[in-house]
Formats: C-alpha cells, structure tokens, sequence
C-alpha cells in the first residue's frame, strides 16, 4: 500500500516548490497532465488541477495560443501487443554546430515507447542503422507505418522488410493526419526543446545534446492514453523515475510549519468567460502592467523559439491597439490587443534573471563593433547595443556576414590579419 503525503492546502509556498520540481528543469515544461501525474504519485493535494492550471498559465516557457482542435477520425492501426507495430518519421529540427539537422523519431504503437537518433540528413541508411539498433535491444515489430518519402520507400527498406520478414505500410501522400501517432510527437518534441532552450540558456543550435533528456522525459512521463502509466513501465517493465522522490523525506518534516493565505479570484475569471461568450476581444490589463507579445506575425524566426515573447510593459492605451516598451532594449512598439496576453501587473519586480530571459528570446538587436576575433568555430567577439551589459560572444563568421557585412569588412580591413 502506497503512502501519500498530505499537503494543506494553506501551504502555498510548498505547493508552489512542488510545482517546479514537477514542471521545470529536465521535465520540460511538458504540461498540465504530466505535472498532475508526477504529484498524485505521492502527494494529496486539494484541487490539484486547478493548482497545476494556475502554474502553468503562469509559467513563460510554457506560454502559448490557439484552441485545440480534435481530429474527427479514428484510429487506422489497432495493434495491442507490445512491440507490434513501430511508427517512424524524420524531424528537421535546423541547423546545429554540427553537421546534424534531423531527428529520426521511433514510436512503439501499443505502448508509446520512444526512441530518438540524431541524423545529418533524411536518408535510408540512417533509417536502416535505426531499425537494426532497436531489433538488437527489443527485437524486430512486424508492422512499419510510415509515409511515402524517398527515404523510407526505396529498395534498401524494401529488401531489409523483406528479409526480417516484416510489413511496410505507407499512409497516403500529403495527409499528415492519418499518421497522426507520430505527428503528435513531434509537436512535443519541439515543445520540450523550446523550453529546455531557455531554461538551460544555450544557444538553439546546441538542441543535439538535449535530444537525451526529450527522450528520457517522453519515456518517464504517464499520460492518461496509458492509464497513467508510462512507456517506460509497458515497454520494459521498469518503475519509472520522478523528480519529487528524493524530496518526500525531508519535505515531510517541514510539511506543518508552511502556511499562507490563498486569494480567490472566481468572480474575476467568470465575468472574463462571459465576455469571450459573447465574442468581445477580453483586455484584462491597463497601462502599467506587463504583457506578452505574440511573434506569430513575424515573417524570420526560428521554430525553436517560444510564440510568447516578453513580458513588455504597457506604456499607453490608444483605441484599437497598446503602445508596449520592450525591457532591455526600450523599443516601442503598437500591437493590438489581440496580440498581447497579460502576464503580471505593476508589481511585477524586474530582476536582473528576467532580464537575461527576455535578451535570450531571439531579438534582433544591433552590434556596436567587432573586439577581437580567434581562428576557430566561432569567430568574433562584439557588443550588443541596448543591452545592460548582459555579456559579450562569440558568433561564427558565417552568420556575421549574413547580418552585418559591411561592419565585417570594415574589421577585416582594419586588422589585417590573415
């Protein structure tokens, strides 16, 4: 019989420690459900979801728009035996420091089980060397489901499905959808990497080297699919791990000295529901207070980044749009109500870890000059203008010369240096 922790509900703040541990870091800001998972394995908390909702909502990385939209159809391939039937699709995840830009994703049907290799490009033999990777640890499935790409319906696949004796299934040209299995999972894929991005502060083009902890988060995570199991537990029959074991113990003994009040703000989100009823476009934020923006009118952009950019702070309130100031670089800009989502109000402390969040979401900012430079991967040193002195880098010539070309050359010619 398992022992479950009772947290009260007036410990807040523990709540809210609970709440990082089971989000935040290696977990990747996944979401509501695996949140809710991670915590009712050993925790009784009052209203969990609507405590797991509030944090969520709250959370930067994990900021995002757009209703959900159910797909009407059912499953295609039923198949209820472990290792039956195996899903597996490319991914172009963009450019790195090496000369990898593919993810080959690899699904057990039954049990969601994932696998993720790291590929320079979409081609047959990095599709065959997975196959036979999985056939050594697990043993071959007999169903392949993939679609039409030249990659996968060629001769080498054709010959190696007719050799381990297995069935090759293609879903129809330009439908997506009916693959969904795999689809799906690669939206989470670039969920999870989107976050860890910004939460380990690395560059987008170091995603290679998380592809080991997505693939430990997507295994270790329950889902409600599975009956609140992993796939880690129906693949191989292993306990899954969580985050929060370790800290049982001594949040135990701490557990009755933390309490606080807790508002109530049900009036406040009922009237908000009323007017999106009936239609009106919802402001719940005045000059003051702090916002995000959305990117999604952006013409460059990277899909790595987040969709939510910010928080920016409101400075005037015209008629059909808001005039926001940009924290670090004190750019104004008017964007209509429809793009911007309150986050916090005036109260909000600015420190300097915020600051360094907002430089870190893909700005364009301008360069001051070129310092000095070294003979390696990464060329130059410069100086971001606007910044508060947040910190210098080194960027590869190649992207430099792509932006500020004539500053390059200027350095070039001033140097002298071969």
């Amino acid at each position: 019989m398992e022992l479950y922790t009772l947290i009260p509900a007036e410990a807040t703040g523990l709540i809210e420690r609970l709440c990082i541990i089971a989000h935040c870091g290696a977990q990747g800001h996944r979401g509501q459900q695996a949140m809710i998972a991670h915590l009712e394995r050993l925790f009784a908390i009052d209203h969990l979801r609507k405590v797991v909702a509030r944090f969520t909502n709250s959370c930067l990385l994990h900021s995002k728009g757009g209703k959900i939209i159910p797909r009407p159809w059912g499953e295609l391939i039923d198949c209820r035996q472990r290792n039956g039937a195996l899903h597996f699709d490319f991914l172009y995840m963009g450019p790195s420091y090496g000369p990898s830009n593919y993810l080959l994703a690899l699904k057990n049907h039954a049990t969601h089980y994932w696998e993720l290799v790291v590929a320079d490009s979409a081609e047959s033999p990095v599709v065959v060397e997975a196959l036979l990777a999985w056939h050594a640890r697990f043993g071959i499935p007999p169903k392949w489901i993939s679609d039409q790409g030249t990659h996968f319906k060629n001769e080498v696949m054709a010959e190696l499905s007719r050799r381990l004796r297995t069935q090759q299934s293609f879903t129809p040209a330009y439908s997506p959808w009916v693959n969904g299995s795999i689809e799906r999972i690669n939206r989470d894929i670039l969920q999870v990497i989107r976050a860890m991005i910004l939460e380990y502060k690395v560059s987008y083009k170091d995603w290679v080297y998380l592809v080991p902890l997505v693939q430990a988060n997507l295994n270790h995570t329950a889902v409600p699919s599975l009956g609140n199991h992993s796939p880690l537990e129906l693949f191989t029959g292993l306990e899954r791990s969580t985050p929060l074991k370790g800290y049982v113990a001594d949040l135990r003994e701490s557990i009755q000295s933390m309490h606080c009040a807790v508002e109530n703000q049900k009036m406040k989100q009922r009237l908000l529901n009323k007017k999106k009823d009936r239609g009106e476009n919802v402001v719940n934020f005045t000059v003051g207070d702090y916002v995000l923006r959305s990117r999604v009118d952006e013409k460059r952009g990277n899909k790595l980044q987040v969709m939510w950019i910010g928080p920016y702070r409101v400075i005037r309130a015209d008629t059909h749009s808001f005039r926001v100031e940009h924290l670090v670089t004190d750019e104004e800009l008017d964007v209509p109500a429809s793009g911007l989502k309150f986050y916090s109000d005036d109260n909000l402390d600015v420190t300097d870890e915020l600051l360094e969040h907002i430089s870190s979401q893909g700005i364009v900012l301008a360069v001051d000059r070129l310092k000095e430079h070294k003979w390696n991967s990464v060329i130059n040193d410069f100086e971001f203008l606007g910044l508060q002195h947040i910190g210098d880098s080194y960027e590869p010539m190649t992207d430099l010369a792509k932006e500020i070309r004539l500053l390059l050359n200027n350095y070039v010619a001033s140097v002298g240096d071969q």
